[in-house]
């Protein structure tokens, strides 16, 4: 493009005004007649420029600042140096392998760019960004998704018969041969563990629901439904994508992300009156619901039953179709770990043991990977959430290197992190230190307040580990030893008084895991040798129990029951030779969590 423009020719032109045929004191004072009108043009373009597309405002921009003169004299004279614009637009069109877009206008520029003396600088400033940008596998498929999975994003459908022909006999509402290779592309990215959910979508029947909105009986009817509620539309879908991205990958699962999308779909379809647009954006519906039926086969994790949206006024525009943030959360749920563990949650025999009547969430080394992590365990979550009351958990921890137990009270509605609170009743690193305390408000005003617990006993032996939670304060417990509180009468945070005390309103449900390694356990490896010598490698738990407070915020325990189990020696032992050869098992409260 320089190279095109580095001629004695251009040079000439450079000097336009000296070498301009007319009187010069006269071409002088045309000019400074419109000075003030030509900087305010100029000022405006440089604003648009840093904002949006190039060429078109070259073209623009001469052509305002031509026909701001009457006389020839002016015109002519600087005609030339506006000629370099446009042909620099058609250099940077070339260049770019892109066209000039046809429809521009210049936006309010209140700020004076005096920063630039000329023109040219900013022109070429914004062109070498453009050249630069290259669009992420995200942004492409989301391009090409839009056509078909844009409800929502604020644009309208057709609402005559001629427009919708037009519209779908057109490639914005077709599958195009690069529009498959982007979809491949994108698809490729998350891995090789996550493809049968892909392939379970790529087929002749989903390509056909695609098109919904051309295939529909009366398009114009359908148009001007849709259209009508757009604004509801693209509320909610804004709301909707606020609420997955929302979701923290160490406090919630891929669960959550699929209940939030189930309940978008189902609120989306609720918008609309009449068969026709329900049945229309249903074929939509059914697509997503196909995503969360792959997804809970690929994680054999069941979609949570429990969600809401979270109220969220901020434009979510970036995304021109509802289908990138889903696939977008779910890889990042399926990638990420958030506190650096070996090892994935899942569903599986040999990891969740019914032995003397006792759960064992039980850390196995896997010969095949799951989703690149060398280890599974477990995570189990209660159904149902309690506001205050006693939460008492009789368990006993496991021993070996790097094995983390964590028994913790999160919102039953997914909430972000720190924010919803969070009470973490017990978590133990492998030496005789208790950690517990509670988590609120949100960075940069996220204040823990953290315990830790030095015993004697043997943790490996059963112990009760238990949390009063009332109206005034959460104090924790050890064997019926309370060692910790926290008051809960004054104000956490500045946040709470805007979006409700999590401490005092909200029900929490009862999280138990078992994880490998992480950050908890710094400048440590985990060898062969190491897993080997695991002694007793799973988290033994003998009883949950839950009780509920009275009317003067007491905490009443209807029925003493003895707590006699003590040694987990013969637990562990079966756990040890039993790990290859475990059987499934179920629990009527609990929901298993599958994820890494």
């Amino acid at each position: 493009m320089f190279s095109s423009l580095n001629r004695s020719d251009t040079y000439d032109t450079l000097r336009w005004y000296c070498n301009s045929k007319g009187d010069l004191g006269q071409l002088g004072a045309l000019l400074n007649d419109k000075a003030s009108d030509a900087k305010k043009v100029r000022d405006s373009a440089i604003v648009t420029l840093e904002s949006l597309d190039t060429s078109r405002i070259l073209r623009l921009y001469a052509t305002k600042v031509q026909t701001m003169f009457d006389d020839t004299l002016g015109r002519d004279s600087i005609r030339r140096v506006l000629g370099l614009y446009r042909e620099i637009a058609t250099f940077a069109e070339n260049t770019g392998k892109a066209k000039d877009s046809g429809k521009c206008e210049f936006i309010a520029a209140p700020a004076d760019n005096v920063k630039y003396l000329s023109f040219l600088l900013p022109v070429y400033k914004t062109i070498d960004r453009f050249l630069k940008y290259s669009e992420s596998d995200d942004e492409k498929y989301d391009k090409v998704t839009s056509k078909f999975f844009g409800l929502g994003n604020g644009k309208p459908y057709p609402e005559t018969d001629e427009s919708a022909q037009q519209l779908c006999n057109s490639p914005a509402a077709n599958v195009e041969q690069g529009d498959v290779g982007t979809v491949f592309r994108y698809y490729a990215s998350f891995g090789s563990k996550a493809q049968p959910m892909f392939h379970a979508l790529n087929t002749t029947d989903t390509y056909t629901r695609m098109r919904w909105f051309c295939i529909a009986k009366d398009q114009d009817k359908l148009g001007q439904t849709l259209n009508a509620k757009l604004s509801e539309a693209q509320k909610l879908r804004d709301t909707a994508i606020a609420t997955l991205e929302s979701l923290d990958t160490n406090r919630s699962t891929i669960a959550d992300a699929l209940c939030i999308v189930n309940l978008y779909e189902t609120q989306t379809e609720a918008l609309f009156d009449g068969t026709l647009a329900r049945d229309s954006v249903g074929i939509v519906g059914d697509i997503y619901r196909d995503i969360i039926k792959c997804a809970e086969n690929m994680t054999k994790l069941k979609a949570s039953q429990q969600c809401e949206l979270i109220a969220d006024s901020a434009d979510n525009s970036k995304y021109m179709s509802f289908l990138t943030p889903i696939f977008k959360t779910l890889s990042r749920f399926l990638k990420s770990n958030h506190i650096g563990q070996l090892n994935c949650n899942v569903n599986q025999s040999q990891n969740l043991q019914l032995i003397d009547d006792c759960l064992a969430i039980t850390a196995v080394r896997q010969t095949e990977q799951h989703f690149d992590k060398e280890y599974t365990s477990a995570k189990i979550k209660t159904k149902i959430g309690w506001t205050f009351g006693r939460f008492e958990i009789r368990a006993a921890l496991p021993k070996g290197k790097m094995l983390r137990p964590a028994i913790v009270m999160e919102p039953l509605m997914p909430a972000q992190w720190a924010l919803g609170g969070q009470i973490d009743v017990m978590a133990n690193n492998q030496l005789q230190i208790l950690y517990n305390g509670v988590h609120f408000s949100t960075p940069p005003i996220y204040k823990p307040d953290n315990s830790e617990y030095i015993t004697t006993a043997r943790l490996n032996d059963f112990h009760t580990y238990a949390v009063e939670w009332t109206k005034s304060g959460i104090d924790w417990y050890f064997d019926g030893h309370k060692h910790h509180s926290f008051n809960l009468t004054h104000v956490l945070s500045a946040q709470y008084t805007r979006n409700g005390q999590p401490f005092v309103e909200k029900p929490f449900r009862i999280v138990i895991n078992l994880g490998v390694g992480g950050v908890f356990f710094p400048r440590h490896n985990l060898s062969l040798d190491d897993v080997y010598g695991w002694e007793c490698p799973a988290l033994i738990i003998d009883y949950v129990r839950v009780y509920q407070t009275d009317s003067d915020d007491r905490v009443v325990i209807l029925n003493s029951v003895r707590a006699d189990r003590e040694s987990s020696a013969g637990i562990c032992a079966r756990v040890r030779s039993t790990v290859r050869a475990a059987k499934p098992w179920s629990l009527s409260i609990a929901t298993i969590i599958a994820i890494c």
